[in-house]
């Protein structure tokens, strides 16, 4: 089974280091040249989250 790309990078990988960076991650997707999380909140819900594609730093929902 092949991995699922993101943006040129393995979505498995993404994943995986948004886990090691402390963010319950339970499933990515590119979203306009960023990548959209999205994220347990602990109460059995989700919330989304936007990481720069290069950096996987957080950063503010995209407009437009």
């Amino acid at each position: 089974m092949a991995d699922t790309q993101i943006l040129g990078r393995s979505e498995a990988a993404i994943e995986r280091a948004l886990i090691d960076n402390g963010v319950a991650v339970t499933s990515v997707e590119e979203w306009g040249g960023y990548i959209r999380a999205f994220v347990s909140n602990g109460n059995g819900g989700s919330t989304m989250a936007f990481f720069d594609a290069d950096t996987l730093q957080p950063v503010l929902a995209p407009q437009g």
